[in-house]
């Protein structure tokens, strides 16, 4: 009886090696099930440029507005003093797919920033002046990558409001979809 455990021992694979001969056709098949679209799916996000609405001050105790469109362009309302140029954020996302569409969003719809007092940013774009907090690129755009987009605002200046330094976070949520 020895001598034929001697034999099962020597004549064949270990029960490791076979354990993990076994466990390799498993993986493959699992990988398999995950579809090729998702392997693509992978996508780099990179904001180089902040939303800054630089210094500003109300006037005539009147608050008012400075807005920002995606492409740069800057408006006010009310009686406000741009005492420097505002800047757009500039992003830029890369896709490794080919197909598919790539969803850019805000997380909010406003956010607040802070300082020695609080404002609200809010009224954010995304890409187009019109085109809200949201924006899609198509799988014609993905092949084009990387996909530079602008991002703006409405900077909202209360009447009285505290001089300082303010500043505050946005968050963006990036979604593929094949």
């Amino acid at each position: 009886m020895a001598e034929r455990n001697r034999k099962k021992r020597h004549s064949g694979k270990s029960a490791a090696e076979s354990a993990a001969g076994k466990m390799v056709p498993l993986s493959l098949a699992v990988a398999l099930l995950i579809p090729l679209s998702e392997a693509y799916a992978q996508f780099d996000l990179n904001c180089a440029q902040a939303l800054r609405f630089g210094s500003v001050a109300p006037c005539g105790g009147v608050g008012g507005s400075i807005t920002i469109t995606p492409a740069g362009a800057i408006s006010s309302k009310g009686c406000v003093v741009m005492m420097n140029t505002p800047k757009q954020a500039l992003c830029t996302v890369k896709s490794y797919a080919t197909s598919g569409t790539i969803q850019v969003k805000l997380s909010a719809k406003k956010t607040v920033v802070n300082g020695p007092g609080t404002m609200d940013v809010k009224a954010f774009n995304i890409a187009t002046a019109g085109g809200g907090p949201t924006y899609t690129f198509s799988s014609t755009a993905l092949t084009a990558t990387p996909m530079t987009f602008g991002v703006g605002g409405r900077l909202i200046i209360n009447a009285g409001q505290a001089f300082g330094a303010y500043s505050g976070n946005l968050m963006m949520k990036v979604t593929f979809t094949p």
